[in-house]
């Protein structure tokens, strides 16, 4: 009985804050997506797309590395239920040397790097991002207490203040033809400005202690995590370095910029709700229901999200990278349509991941990212080998899909959900999606025969997008009502919120 009540109140206790921190965090979404895609639609006018494939690579290179920059020291500050000053201490002490000795070792190798990736231009780039890594590690003690506090607040008002001066500072540069350094720079100048924020934001004094004893207990939690990051960032940058090295910066731009678009819920979405999802399900871990609960209805939303995002990309493609980014990349349709697969497999994947982590199967996390690894390394190389960017699209969304596939398993034995439950919980949105698909072909078609060839790709795209949403939301509300009002609770900001971070 006592454990019956303790669920209830830490249910509701944890449905207050988790809902205030989905809505900052849609907020920050929201908001560093607007700025992100308008920069670069700006940027892609007056960037060659050269420029973006040299700098998808230095971040290969930056990524490489920056998965050591914290160890997992991070998420064990999130796990941990007490000395929680004394290890934000112990791991201020850590971190910024381990960023320091990781900045310099890009800063040894890059030449070595750059000549290896077939492409010595993207060397001197890769030294100067390399402090990027000396900043963060500043940033990550404060940014793990206000996870764990789930103060997502102050995240919010501090990475898009990094944006806008990141927006503004890439745009000015790009102007003045500095080229690919005005990515560059604008993205340092972005973490200045986040971490300082931050900091003042949360008001944490460091007593500057340290705890050898401490460090180790979180080195040995976080060795697991930092395991699954580094196939994870294999996983997100096998199918880029394969199609730089046998493809070339031109194609590699292509990819990347398809790619970031079709995983735009994936990327911005879903990524920011896992940094609510995972103290979340982390403190609710001990309470089976509570789980199981929170891991059906966050599956279910971001289906229903990412859904609708996907078939407009895979019907309007070359529509929208008109729109967006000018003529000279529609000939990327194809590759767009491909990884609009992508985008929903990986954004369920999220839910996934946070709701394992969360249970303490970071080695499960692990092993599904290894599976993905290997047929995505298997897959585009292959499809490299033979000329084929869109072969190698097909390779990553088939690696996608079954990881997300491995990972509902793995969640579903771990809470008990039948696959009929899940089944019952997403058909509405799977429905409302060939609803949508439906009404906007049959648009298209009836434009073709109107002769509506000369319609401006602006236009064109508002009837097509205007159509298929409103065809969604139709069979949303139909079949699956409660879902919804749900999400219309989540998004509605109320004067209430304030006390969700008092909870």
């Amino acid at each position: 009985m006592r454990c019956d009540a303790w669920g209830v109140e830490m249910s509701a206790s944890l449905r207050t804050r988790t809902i205030s921190g989905l809505r900052w965090t849609l907020l920050n979404a929201v908001g560093e997506k607007v700025l992100s895609f308008g920069t670069t639609v700006v940027l892609a006018r007056i960037l060659d797309p050269a420029h973006f494939g040299i700098y998808a690579l230095a971040f290969v290179a930056i990524d490489s590395l920056g998965i050591f920059k914290n160890l997992g020291v991070d998420a064990a500050i999130i796990q941990r239920k007490d000395r929680i000053e004394e290890a934000a201490d112990t791991a201020l002490f850590i971190l910024p040397v381990i960023g320091t000795v990781l900045c310099a070792l890009l800063y040894v190798s890059a030449p070595m790097v750059g000549t290896w990736m077939g492409h010595p231009e993207v060397s001197r780039p890769i030294q100067i991002l390399g402090f990027s890594l000396i900043l963060m590690s500043l940033g990550n003690v404060s940014s793990a207490l206000i996870q764990r506090a789930m103060r997502f607040d102050i995240r919010t008002v501090a990475n898009l203040a990094g944006m806008v001066v990141y927006a503004a500072v890439a745009i000015a540069l790009a102007r003045r033809g500095v080229g690919v350094w005005s990515l560059v720079i604008a993205y340092l100048l972005r973490w200045v400005v986040t971490i300082p924020v931050q900091w003042v934001m949360l008001g944490w004094v460091p007593t500057w202690r340290f705890d050898g004893a401490l460090l180790r207990e979180m080195i040995h939690f976080g060795k697991y995590v930092v395991g699954a990051w580094i196939i994870g960032f294999m996983v997100s940058n096998l199918d880029k370095m394969v199609i730089g090295r046998w493809l070339g910066t031109t194609a590699l731009g292509y990819y990347s910029l398809c790619l970031g678009l079709s995983n735009i819920a994936a990327s911005q979405l879903s990524s920011r709700i896992y940094q609510v999802a995972f103290p979340a399900f982390s403190e609710a871990q001990h309470a089976p229901d509570v789980v199981r609960s929170g891991f059906l209805k966050l599956t279910k939303y971001l289906f229903v999200c990412a859904l609708p995002i996907a078939v407009l990309f895979a019907l309007a493609p070359a529509e929208l990278l008109h729109l967006a980014y000018g003529p000279n990349w529609v000939v990327a349709a194809g590759i767009l349509q491909v990884l609009a697969i992508d985008g929903v497999a990986e954004t369920v994947r999220t839910v996934v991941d946070s709701a394992l982590m969360g249970c303490g199967r970071s080695r499960a996390v692990f092993a599904i990212n290894l599976v993905q690894l290997i047929v995505l390394g298997v897959g585009s190389v292959s499809m490299a080998m033979r000329g084929s960017i869109l072969g190698v699209a097909w390779a990553a969304v088939v690696a996608s899909c079954l990881s997300c596939g491995l990972g509902l398993g793995a969640m579903m034995r771990q809470v008990g959900v039948r696959p009929h439950e899940l089944v019952r919980d997403l058909w509405p949105a799977g429905l409302s999606t060939l609803l949508m698909a439906g009404a906007m072909m049959l648009v298209r078609h009836h434009l073709m025969l109107a002769g509506g060839t000369l319609i401006l790709a602006a236009g064109w795209l508002i009837v097509l997008a205007g159509v298929g949403v409103l065809a969604y939301l139709g069979g949303i509300l139909c079949w699956d009502r409660p879902v919804a009002h749900d999400l219309l609770h989540v998004l509605r900001l109320r004067a209430s919120s304030a006390s969700g971070h008092s909870s």
